[in-house]
């Protein structure tokens, strides 16, 4: 099936997701989409679609999977209603910010989805920042 990787950067999961499965990667820094171009050419992924786009001007995602690594101020509105006019399946939200990953998942259960699995993850030992990695479905 195909798999949204919003606010993709450089590809860092588009790369491996696009081993597997058919890739939309949208970001709206350019440069991020140039060097995402690069590293699927090198990693020999064909099956993607790039978009230098911002996530909240998208219309639809026509898929049942969809990878969300927002920056740290978290997901722009018009993104939380995207996703509640979409209603992908599957919702996995990458966040280096908990308190607005807390809000996002909070207006994204509005939406219907639920919150099924929530991990930490140390990557930054010895400081205050903490990776978090949510599971949601509808």
């Amino acid at each position: 099936g195909k798999v949204y990787d919003l606010y993709c950067g450089v590809g860092t999961f588009s790369v491996e997701i696009g081993k597997h499965s058919k890739v939309v990667c949208v970001d709206s820094e350019s440069e991020a989409i140039e060097l995402l171009r690069e590293n699927m050419r090198l990693n020999d992924v064909e099956g993607y679609e790039a978009l230098n786009v911002q996530v909240e001007r998208l219309r639809k995602l026509d898929a049942d999977k969809v990878l969300l690594d927002p920056p740290r101020s978290g997901l722009h509105p018009k993104a939380v209603k995207l996703l509640a006019r979409s209603k992908p399946k599957t919702v996995v939200y990458v966040s280096c910010n908990p308190k607005t990953q807390k809000r996002d998942i909070t207006m994204l259960s509005r939406a219907g989805y639920r919150l099924e699995h929530l991990i930490f993850i140390d990557q930054f030992p010895q400081t205050e920042h903490m990776e978090t990695i949510a599971l949601l479905r509808r």
